[in-house]
Parts: C-alpha cells; structure tokens; sequence
C-alpha cells in the first residue's frame, strides 16, 4: 500500500485538486474554487491535501467550514478522492480528518457529504460511528405550479411575524424541535440555539442566509393571541428558501403546518417570485406527505455524515 501523507490545504496546492473535485458538480468549477480559496484565506474554510507516496500532486481533498461563531459544529462540505488514487486513500483522508477535527475538545458535531459513487469514502465515515442521513431538495415552480389556497384552521389567525412575535418564537421553537430527526442531522435546530438562530436569520443578520422575505415570514396566532406556529422564508435572485416551519406539538394535527406554507406560497406569488425550495431529511414522514400534498417536487440529494461525540446519532440508525 502507498504511504500517505497530509498537510493542510493552501491557496498555491490546492487549485488543481479543487478543480478536478468540483468538475463533475459545478456548472462553472473554476469559479466554485476561487470562491472556497478565498473563504480559505479569511478562515470561513479549512482544508487538508491527500498525497500518496513521493507524488507531487495531491489526489484528495477535504474542506470543510467553521461558522465562526463556535467551532462546535463543523460542515466537511467537500470531500474527494482521485479516481485513480491508489488503495486506501479514502480511508487515509477520512483518519487525517477525524485526527484533525478531534483535536479540538470543543467539537460536538461532524456533518460530512457524501456523493454518490463515493463508496470508500462512505464506509469509512460508518467506521468512525456517522450515520448516514438523506437531504432532499423539495422545489415548487410558482410560474407554473397551481397553488392550493389551504382554509385557516378555526380558532387560528395567520399574520406577519412582526418584533413583538420574537420572544414567543424563541421560546417556541425548542419545543418545535426537540425529538425530531433535524436535532440530529441540522446544528442550527439544537434547543439551545435554534430559537436565537431563526431571529437572527429574521433580522437579516446570519452569515449563511439571504434576506429574508416578509411577506412569506408569518406567524400563527390562538384565540388568546399567543405564537403557536411559524414560517420563515428568505430570499435568492432565483428563488425563495423556506427555512424552517413549526407548529406547537399541542396545536399539531389540526392542519395549522399546512397553513402556514399555504400562506407563504401565497405571499410569494403576490410578489412573483419564481420558486419555493427547501432541504428536508429523509425520514420525516410528516413533513413530506404534507409537501407533496401542496404539490411540490422531490429532488434527490446526496448522503450526508451525521456523527455527535455523544453518540447520538445512533438513535435514529434504524428508524
């Protein structure tokens, strides 16, 4: 077997690696790596080369993004190995990188992504005790798509999610997570930090979202005027991103959820947006019969990697 060896990853040797990796997903992958090189160079990236034997050129690649505002939680969002790399380089990649990532006592949580094709690699992420989870695009085209106005449920107002709805819905939305399969597989849905993750996406002011679309950003209210529900949305040039949608679990079953989408779609078409998309885990059920239902589409997405020092993930393996 080829000896190994790693190094971190660098602007001068890590361009051609990085172009061979995003060939086969990027429409334009020269661009993709010039913007991950620069996000190397500010610290948003880290990254380690793969060499084997006395070879110049690196044959794989790991990058992966800390959001800078803990190192808790780390996104190995690209990860690759030559196709004609010699045996053993995936599993050679995937020991630097747990090596790497481990060293550091504050990390809670690894998410990697794994493409198709990529068996090695896959494996060896099951060795290290991930679990793998699937992440599915849902699009529905509002050009051409027929909405499906849902009727408020009695009892149930739907308005604008407005300042004085924020302490309700920080409140709310651990309660909205806690137990489902997205407080395994998504960092943001951790009941200590997802309530104060939606209000900073909500005033614009979260590193990884766009603005968001107030018009498709609601809340539900009861008869006594208390947050029972919500939906935030942002938007890209192309699109909407439906971000997340939650309904009290002692309001749930009522059709409250479906609602509030219904809502959303609806101030998205009054402003002649062209899509509403989102990621949504495989496995939960509820959320994509409710989905399709409203008529959207599912597009397969890659495997991701879900590991937890606590071991967590574990819980839902056969599920």
């Amino acid at each position: 077997m080829s000896a190994f060896t790693t190094r971190p990853l660098t602007v001068p040797l890590g361009r051609r690696i990085l172009i061979r990796a995003l060939a086969a997903l990027s429409e334009d992958p020269e661009a993709d790596v010039e913007l991950i090189l620069d996000e190397l160079e500010t610290g948003r990236n880290q990254g380690l080369l793969l060499r084997a034997g006395e070879g110049k050129d690196a044959c794989g690649v790991a990058v992966w993004y800390h959001p800078g505002v803990t190192d808790a939680f780390v996104d190995a969002n690209l990860l690759h190995i030559d196709p004609d790399a010699p045996a053993g380089a995936a599993e050679a990649l995937i020991d630097a990188l747990w090596e790497t990532l481990l060293a550091n006592d504050n990390v809670e949580m690894i998410a990697a992504r794994v493409r198709e094709g990529q068996d090695a690699i896959r494996a060896t992420l099951l060795g290290h005790g991930a679990v793998m989870f699937r992440r599915n695009l849902m699009v529905f085209n509002l050009l051409t798509g027929k909405l499906r106005r849902v009727p408020r449920p009695q009892g149930y107002s739907i308005v604008s999610w407005k300042n004085q709805h924020d302490d309700q819905v920080r409140a709310l939305a651990p309660q909205v997570m806690r137990g489902s399969i997205d407080e395994v597989v998504v960092a943001d849905a951790q009941a200590d930090r997802v309530g104060e993750a939606l209000l900073r996406i909500r005033h614009n002011n979260h590193p990884e979202y766009s603005e968001c679309v107030e018009e498709a950003t609601l809340v539900a209210l009861d008869a006594t005027g208390a947050v029972v529900g919500y939906i935030l949305t942002t938007r890209e040039p192309l699109f909407a991103v439906l971000v997340d949608v939650g309904v009290h679990p002692a309001h749930r079953r009522r059709g409250l959820g479906r609602a509030l989408v219904s809502a959303a779609m609806q101030g998205l078409d009054r402003l002649e947006c062209p899509a509403l998309v989102l990621i949504l885990t495989e496995g939960n059920t509820a959320a994509v019969r409710l989905y399709e239902q409203l008529g959207f589409e599912t597009r397969d997405g890659d495997e991701t990697a879900i590991w937890w020092r606590d071991g967590r993930q574990h819980a839902w393996q056969s599920r």
